[in-house]
């Protein structure tokens, strides 16, 4: 590996107030990005509706995608559509829209610029239990980023013979190419409580012709 695997997993995330309660950013990418600034190619973060109605904070330009971590609620989307969302239930939507939320909760958020894209998906990892995650190559014009976050567990994560502790609220984050050409991870679960894994790829979009 051209890097340590524990110096892909980061742990001191800030936490911030917003109108509806918390958001803790996770990573951002580039590293010097300011998400007040707007300039960041994708952001990942988590964040708490404390309130019984909130509306979300605007970000035209942005394509969102939440997952809900736990609690209950609703998105209604101004002129669009609306969602009810169970844990681990996900709703992708424009940042530029108008959305209240209804409910109290927890969730995890997937933040894109123009011409980013992403996908999420929550893995169950069985107590006393391993499981493969496997991330195939990027092409030469479109840089992939992979992540996985630790919602609940005390996982540990296994590459080329190399493991590091991952335990909850932890996120890994990588460039696909600082990653070893088998590009695998083994998730490895020996606690006697059911761990949950947040898998996030994020890739560039080819330029339009």
């Amino acid at each position: 590996m051209k890097a340590t695997l524990e110096s892909f997993i980061r742990r001191d995330h800030t936490t911030i107030s917003w109108s509806g309660g918390t958001t803790t950013e996770l990573a951002i990418y580039p590293a010097t990005a300011k998400y007040k600034q707007g300039n960041y190619l994708w952001r990942l973060s988590t964040a708490t509706m404390e309130a019984d109605t909130s509306v979300f904070s605007a970000l035209p330009g942005v394509a969102r995608t939440l997952m809900l971590l736990d609690g209950q609620i609703s998105l209604r989307h101004k002129g669009h559509h609306e969602s009810r969302l169970q844990p681990f239930d996900q709703d992708c939507f424009d940042g530029g829209w108008t959305t209240h939320c209804q409910g109290r909760g927890r969730d995890f958020n997937l933040m894109c610029a123009d011409g980013v894209e992403g996908e999420l998906a929550a893995l169950p990892i069985a107590r006393h239990d391993a499981r493969p995650e496997s991330f195939g190559a990027s092409g030469a014009s479109s840089p992939t980023w992979v992540a996985l976050y630790c919602v609940d567990g005390d996982l540990t994560l296994g590459c080329e013979g190399e493991y590091a502790p991952l335990r909850r609220g932890d996120i890994l984050v990588a460039d696909i190419a600082l990653l070893p050409s088998a590009r695998q991870f083994m998730i490895e679960n020996p606690s006697d409580q059911t761990g949950v894994i947040i898998r996030c790829t994020i890739r560039t979009q080819p330029p339009r012709r």
